[in-house]
């Protein structure tokens, strides 16, 4: 049997016991059942084609056929936004360019990710764009600084490539950056389609937690035969060690252990953002858990793991009794480390722990030498960056054995081809989010606990986005998570004021006219 129809039969069966133990969780998780087994049975039929069709262009025809049929059916999902991300992490992002003709060699690159995309949130765009409820542009925050940051590559393009290329690289950043973000943002009309679309994320990304742990114990990647059975070549998803010879980072469908360890931590966030609102089943909420914690310290990646611990230390912060929830934390993270090094594998983990450990160390000096030779380029063209920095000789000291540079810092990659100014719109985008947000749940009273259990959980996750981007390019799934993310916690601001609207009405009607608010 091919490597890669034997690897469906894992990823069925670990699937198959996965959705056994998180549909009773799924009123909890803000899905209604049928709704849930409509999305399993999706998720099932889009993993099937991937690994049966034998070719990635009839693979992504069915798959395209499939999800615009759900969308536009008689009954059709009702949160597209919800359906797209539970599908996301189904197939890994690996890509083909669709050729053209007429002297231009292909139309854009197309991807799990991207198909995903114009079938399921393109749909959803256009509805929300006749609808007259939906919040204009400029209505929330972060919308001027994600469209600075989607306009100023395109015009920097323009003065330095073609404009066939600028073309196809303004279509790639609109279905990559504006169209999650907006679709997100001004799909999030109650606490309940919030709460759904996080249920989603944590359905589809705790689905990443068993095949990571098979991986790194079976030292077998399930997914790295599929592009060879599909006809395609994809550069990642290669077999990485840490540590011992014998030591495997899980992969799953990220493509990379990173981005493995980068999407089960913000996963595991929306889970800390859900986790409260259910009544029952505590031991399959604590099996979840324990399955995000697999999967994660499998991936064996640090700066997700610097990450997560970043997000538990804002998560901690912005509960209602702060000091409480911080030694809590503290208590139970020296428990953690108290028993593991009475195992024998309490020296191997402590060698693997960022900032103490000993294992990869040439990692860590390759990407001070990236920071520091890197800021040196950007100071060469500080505002706008420069559209082929890669060939400059100041970066030659850094190509690897591979022949590559890799750049594994996403805000000095954004800053050596954009410039400060580029920089400056990317961090704003999140910032000004976050300080809404920040904003928002510090007022008490003013949401319900649920509406600020689930900020504060984004709140976490987006920490722990923007420290682990400083150890890993945007590749894979990166992006696409982190915009999806962005676009949720910039759209509770729609929840917020809504909210705040009938507590003072409410207060006024009750009210002397002595105390009657001004």
């Amino acid at each position: 049997m091919p490597e890669h129809l034997r690897a469906l039969v894992v990823i069925l069966g670990l699937a198959l016991c996965t959705f056994w133990m998180v549909r009773p969780l799924a009123p909890t998780l803000g899905m209604a059942d049928q709704e849930f087994v409509h999305r399993r049975n999706m998720w099932f039929a889009i993993t099937l084609v991937a690994f049966l069709s034998g070719s990635f262009w009839i693979y992504v025809a069915i798959t395209g056929i499939l999800v615009l049929a759900r969308v536009k059916a008689s009954k059709p999902d009702p949160n597209p936004v919800a359906l797209c991300l539970f599908l996301v992490l189904a197939v890994p992002p690996f890509s083909a360019e669709i050729p053209f003709v007429g002297g231009i060699r292909y139309l854009f690159t197309i991807n799990h990710i991207k198909l995903l995309s114009l079938t399921c949130l393109l749909p959803a765009l256009l509805v929300l764009l006749q609808d007259k409820a939906t919040p204009r542009f400029g209505r929330i925050a972060s919308d001027y600084w994600v469209v600075g940051f989607f306009l100023l590559p395109s015009l920097l393009q323009f003065s330095a490539d073609s404009f066939t290329n600028t073309l196809r690289g303004t279509f790639d950043r609109s279905i990559d950056i504006l169209l999650p973000y907006f679709v997100v943002s001004r799909s999030i009309r109650s606490e309940e389609k919030l709460r759904e679309v996080l249920g989603a994320l944590v359905t589809a990304s705790i689905l990443l937690a068993p095949v990571a742990v098979f991986e790194a114990i079976q030292y077998w990647l399930l997914y790295s035969a599929l592009p060879g059975a599909l006809g395609i070549f994809w550069a990642m998803g290669s077999y990485l060690g840490r540590g011992t010879a014998d030591s495997l980072r899980a992969v799953a469908s990220t493509g990379h252990s990173i981005a493995l360890g980068y999407t089960l931590s913000v996963g595991f966030f929306a889970y800390m953002a859900l986790r409260r609102q259910g009544s029952g089943h505590a031991m399959r909420w604590l099996a979840v858990l324990c399955i995000f914690v697999g999967g994660i310290v499998m991936a064996k990646s640090r700066g997700p793991w610097v990450g997560a611990g970043a997000g538990l230390l804002v998560y901690a912060l912005f509960g209602r009794t702060p000091m409480r929830d911080l030694l809590r934390l503290t208590g139970l993270g020296l428990a953690m480390g108290a028993v593991l090094l009475l195992t024998p594998f309490g020296d191997k983990v402590i060698d693997l722990l960022p900032f103490v450990g000993t294992v990869d160390s040439d990692n860590v000096d390759y990407r001070q030498r990236l920071l520091t030779i890197g800021w040196q380029v950007v100071l060469q063209s500080p505002f706008f960056g420069a559209h082929s920095y890669i060939f400059g000789q100041m970066l030659e000291s850094l190509r690897q054995g591979q022949g590559i540079i890799d750049i594994v810092n996403s805000y000095l990659g954004i800053a050596l081809s954009s410039g400060l100014v580029g920089l400056s719109l990317f961090v704003g985008s999140f910032a000004s989010a976050i300080w809404v947000a920040i904003r928002n749940v510090t007022q008490r009273g003013n949401a319900s606990t649920t509406l600020e259990q689930m900020t504060r959980g984004l709140l976490a996750a987006t920490t722990c986005i923007l420290v682990t981007i400083f150890t890993v390019s945007s590749i894979t799934v990166i992006p696409f998570i982190y915009w999806c993310i962005l676009g949720l916690l910039a759209g509770t601001q729609q929840l917020y004021p809504l909210r705040t609207a009938r507590s003072l009405a409410a207060s006024q009607s009750t009210a002397t006219p002595a105390h009657r608010p001004i």
